[in-house]
Protein backbone atom coordinates (compact mmCIF):
# COMPACT_ATOMS: atom_id res chain seq x y z
CA UNK A 1 0.00 0.00 0.00
CA UNK A 2 1.65 3.29 -0.81
CA UNK A 3 0.47 6.51 0.86
CA UNK A 4 0.34 9.85 -0.60
CA UNK A 5 3.44 12.30 -0.07
CA UNK A 6 3.35 14.00 3.13
CA UNK A 7 4.95 17.65 1.82
CA UNK A 8 2.71 19.12 -0.69
CA UNK A 9 4.75 19.02 -4.08
CA UNK A 10 6.89 16.30 -2.75
CA UNK A 11 7.41 13.27 -5.49
CA UNK A 12 8.49 10.42 -2.80
CA UNK A 13 5.52 8.26 -1.56
CA UNK A 14 5.67 6.80 1.55
CA UNK A 15 5.61 3.22 1.91
CA UNK A 16 3.99 1.27 4.93
CA UNK A 17 6.60 -1.58 5.36
CA UNK A 18 4.54 -3.67 7.88
CA UNK A 19 3.72 -6.03 5.46
CA UNK A 20 6.76 -6.38 3.76
CA UNK A 21 8.31 -9.16 5.10
CA UNK A 22 12.29 -9.58 5.32
CA UNK A 23 14.50 -12.61 4.52
CA UNK A 24 17.12 -11.09 7.19
CA UNK A 25 15.71 -9.61 10.43
CA UNK A 26 18.19 -8.03 11.10
CA UNK A 27 17.50 -5.15 8.37
CA UNK A 28 14.63 -2.32 9.05
CA UNK A 29 13.26 -0.53 6.30
CA UNK A 30 12.45 3.28 6.68
CA UNK A 31 11.13 6.05 4.34
CA UNK A 32 14.03 7.89 2.56
CA UNK A 33 12.26 11.04 4.06
CA UNK A 34 13.14 10.41 7.50
CA UNK A 35 16.83 10.86 6.58
CA UNK A 36 19.15 13.85 5.63
CA UNK A 37 18.32 15.24 1.63
CA UNK A 38 20.96 14.85 -0.84
CA UNK A 39 24.60 13.43 0.07
CA UNK A 40 24.54 14.52 3.76
CA UNK A 41 22.59 11.06 4.40
CA UNK A 42 26.22 9.47 3.93
CA UNK A 43 27.71 12.26 6.19
CA UNK A 44 25.12 12.14 8.44
CA UNK A 45 25.83 9.85 12.24
CA UNK A 46 23.09 7.13 13.08
CA UNK A 47 22.40 5.25 16.60
CA UNK A 48 21.90 2.28 13.86
CA UNK A 49 24.14 0.31 11.18
CA UNK A 50 23.11 2.39 8.15
CA UNK A 51 23.50 -0.19 5.12
CA UNK A 52 22.35 1.78 1.81
CA UNK A 53 19.34 3.01 0.16
CA UNK A 54 16.84 1.44 -2.56
CA UNK A 55 15.09 3.28 -4.94
CA UNK A 56 12.26 3.00 -7.39
CA UNK A 57 10.93 5.22 -10.11
CA UNK A 58 6.98 5.14 -10.96
CA UNK A 59 6.30 2.62 -13.55
CA UNK A 60 5.52 3.74 -16.73
CA UNK A 61 2.76 1.24 -18.75
CA UNK A 62 1.97 0.90 -22.44
CA UNK A 63 -1.08 1.94 -23.98
CA UNK A 64 -2.87 -1.02 -22.97
CA UNK A 65 -1.47 -1.60 -19.27
CA UNK A 66 0.24 -4.93 -20.96
CA UNK A 67 3.75 -4.41 -20.15
CA UNK A 68 5.84 -1.81 -17.68
CA UNK A 69 9.09 -0.43 -17.67
CA UNK A 70 10.68 0.92 -14.01
CA UNK A 71 13.94 1.64 -12.96
CA UNK A 72 15.80 1.00 -9.36
CA UNK A 73 18.90 1.53 -7.88
CA UNK A 74 20.62 0.31 -4.67
CA UNK A 75 23.75 2.77 -3.17
CA UNK A 76 25.61 1.75 0.04
CA UNK A 77 27.66 5.16 -0.19
CA UNK A 78 28.69 8.27 -2.60
CA UNK A 79 30.30 6.31 -4.78
CA UNK A 80 28.86 2.53 -4.36
CA UNK A 81 26.06 1.28 -5.74
CA UNK A 82 24.16 -0.14 -9.33
CA UNK A 83 20.96 1.13 -11.23
CA UNK A 84 19.10 -1.29 -13.45
CA UNK A 85 15.94 -0.93 -14.87
CA UNK A 86 13.00 -3.38 -14.70
CA UNK A 87 10.92 -4.73 -17.55
CA UNK A 88 7.34 -6.30 -16.46
CA UNK A 89 4.81 -7.77 -18.24
CA UNK A 90 1.25 -9.41 -17.43
CA UNK A 91 0.45 -12.91 -17.61
CA UNK A 92 -2.54 -14.62 -16.64
CA UNK A 93 -3.37 -10.85 -14.44
CA UNK A 94 -0.27 -11.47 -12.37
CA UNK A 95 2.23 -9.12 -13.18
CA UNK A 96 5.59 -10.68 -13.16
CA UNK A 97 9.45 -9.34 -14.18
CA UNK A 98 10.10 -10.12 -17.81
CA UNK A 99 13.67 -8.83 -17.64
CA UNK A 100 16.15 -6.80 -15.27
CA UNK A 101 18.86 -4.69 -16.98
CA UNK A 102 21.99 -3.16 -15.52
CA UNK A 103 21.99 0.60 -16.04
CA UNK A 104 24.53 2.43 -14.39
CA UNK A 105 27.52 1.37 -11.54
CA UNK A 106 29.36 3.39 -9.33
Amino acid sequence: KIYNPKIVGDSIYTIDFKNIELIDHRFELRNISEFPKGREIWKAKYNFNFSGVVSFSGIQFDKDKKFGILDGGFMCGRLFGNGFRIYIKKINDKWIIDKIEDTWVS
